[in-house]
């Protein structure tokens, strides 16, 4: 016990020894910017201020009379470029300047001149080439300088990449299109190849739009500034007659080029081959909107650019087999136009059913009754991709009132299997079925409590 004491005591001892030495050497030390002030008068908000207002007034200033960015237009793929921007000294004592980062190994920026007295310029050339993926392009280079308020200038290039042939708009959108009207719109194609082209054909995909789409394409004199490098222009002229059903259009437009030289032949290779052609496709979007449309319920709703869509699921009883909604029909046209059941696919598993119109005001309404029956083998049409899906098609007989498409998705067992369900759904009691039967079991064998009961009162007397 006594070994233990004298440890401690001495541990304490030394202790206390170790914390003065410390002291005396290291406690009176002032920092290297001077002692620390808790309570100074540098502060967040004007730390800044503070920081300049402590600067010499003969500070080089750093400026770009010309901007630190230039919009370079159009280039192809793989071309190379090249632009100056200018530095100036605006300031009172020499501007150094030295290369920072750029964005990749293809963007290069130098300084003419590493040094600028007050009142000089000089230019720094960027030089990059093209090799991104998407429809425009752009490239930094940082200059450093001893500017203290602009040390970094951030030089910037951009512009738009073409391909050899460039559609513009890139994307042909039809906007809403008024059912029963016709649509006419034009759009042009410019090459940007090395060499000259000729325009061999065009079509538009989707049987429904190659019946009523009519498409012609001629050369014409590229007059777009934009388009200023390009060889040559196309325009392309699409006239739709009415008749489309409603709902969303996502076509493409097919366009087939041959290269041919100067004179207008077809070129030809050192081998003697053909040029091939040149085959290119854009989109064609937009939405068909009219007269009839649906009331939503929990199970049918529009779709984005639409259209309509009844989600059936995965039917469990006869009553999930069917699905109602309510057709309306606008315009002055409601009274006398009639409406029917057209196209239903697959028709050996849908089908579907009209009623009455029923007037409300300013508009009609039809009930839509569709049914859906399993069949031989078992069918899935959950709409993960365009044909999987569904259909009803309501048609009428006015030509300004065009057919309206109603897409299903439902998954439904065979027959068979339906049936073999339906049954197992039957033998199997509900939970009601099973309280019912408790109860009555409990009816017919009283607890014998009570008799328990009268017992032990006649024991008791």
């Amino acid at each position: 016990m006594k070994l233990i004491v004298s440890m401690l005591v001495a541990g304490l001892i030394g202790g206390v020894f170790a914390y003065g030495h410390v002291v005396s050497k290291y406690g009176g030390a002032e920092g290297l910017f001077g002692p620390m002030k808790l309570d100074g008068e540098v502060t967040a908000d004007n730390v800044m201020r503070l920081h300049v207002e402590s600067l010499p007034d003969d500070l080089p200033v750093a400026t770009t009379p010309q901007g630190m960015e230039h919009d370079f237009g159009i280039m192809r793929v793989g071309e190379k470029g090249e632009h100056y921007f200018v530095i100036r000294n605006e300031g009172q004592s020499p501007l150094t300047l030295r290369q920072g980062a750029s964005t990749c190994k293809c963007t290069l920026g130098t300084p003419e001149s590493s040094s600028l007295a007050p009142g000089e310029t000089t230019r720094v050339k960027l030089e990059w080439t093209v090799n991104a993926r998407g429809d425009d392009f752009s490239q930094t280079a940082e200059i450093i300088t001893n500017d203290p308020h602009n040390v970094a200038i951030r030089l910037k290039i951009h512009g738009q990449i073409v391909r050899d042939l460039k559609m513009d708009p890139d994307v042909v959108a039809l906007g809403n299109v008024a059912a029963g009207e016709a649509v006419d719109i034009k759009t042009l194609i410019y090459n940007y190849s090395d060499s000259p082209i000729r325009a061999d054909d065009v079509m538009i995909s989707g049987d429904e739009m190659a019946e009523f789409a009519k498409l012609s394409i001629k050369e014409v004199e590229p007059d777009d500034p934009v388009h200023e490098a390009a060889r040559q222009a196309f325009e392309v002229s699409i006239h739709i007659e009415p008749g489309l059903s409603q709902g969303p259009v996502n076509e493409n437009l097919w366009f087939t080029f041959t290269p041919v030289g100067d004179d207008g032949s077809v070129l030809v290779d050192e081998s003697g081959d053909v040029a091939e052609a040149v085959r290119m496709d854009w989109q064609v979007v937009g939405r068909v909107v009219g007269a009839l449309s649906m009331i939503p319920n929990p199970r049918l709703s529009g779709v984005t650019g639409g259209g309509w869509i009844y989600k059936f699921g995965r039917p469990k009883t006869p009553d999930e087999l069917s699905g109602k909604s309510f057709i309306t029909l606008k315009g002055p046209m409601k009274d006398s136009t009639k409406l029917s059941i057209g196209n239903v696919e697959p028709a050996d598993i849908v089908t579907a059913t009209l009623g009455d119109p029923i007037g409300q005001g300013e508009m009609s309404l039809r009930r839509l009754t569709i049914e859906l029956k399993p069949g031989e083998k078992a069918v899935s049409r959950l709409g993960t991709v365009e044909e999987d899906f569904g259909i009803v098609t309501i048609e009428s007989d006015n030509s300004k009132v065009p057919p309206m498409k109603i897409y299903l998705t439902f998954s439904l067992p065979s027959a068979r299997q339906w049936q073999a369900e339906q049954l197992d759904a039957q033998e199997q009691p509900s939970d009601k079925s099973i309280d019912d039967a408790s109860s009555d079991d409990a009816d017919a064998n009283p607890s014998s409590e009570p008799e328990n009961s009268e017992n032990d009162d006649t024991h008791s007397e």
